[in-house]
């Protein structure tokens, strides 16, 4: 009677409890993927950094300075040559 209300009313609280901790087990562990994944993002962010920050430090500034201003030189020899080009065209076209 009584008493087997009683039990099952216990035994349906311990299975929404059991169910409880079976979904929070669940939420607790997407979370933790989550975390790792974003904590692996970061690693491989900082590892990048690094080597980016080494390859500052370890530039040749005369060199930089040198084969910047021989890429400089070439593009304005490059853009005085589509100049001429396109001038000469131009003139083409009107005669």
């Amino acid at each position: 009677g009584a008493t087997g209300v009683t039990i099952t009313g216990h035994l349906g609280a311990i299975d929404a409890a059991i169910e409880q901790v079976i979904g929070g087990r669940a939420e607790l562990g997407a979370r933790t993927n989550r975390f790792e994944a974003a904590l692996a993002q970061s690693e491989s962010t900082n590892i990048t950094l690094q080597e980016l920050k080494r390859d500052i430090e370890e530039v040749d500034l005369a060199e930089a300075i040198t084969k910047m201003t021989s890429q400089q030189t070439a593009l304005e020899a490059a853009i005085g040559a589509i100049g001429t080009t396109s001038r000469m065209s131009l003139l083409n076209f009107l005669q």
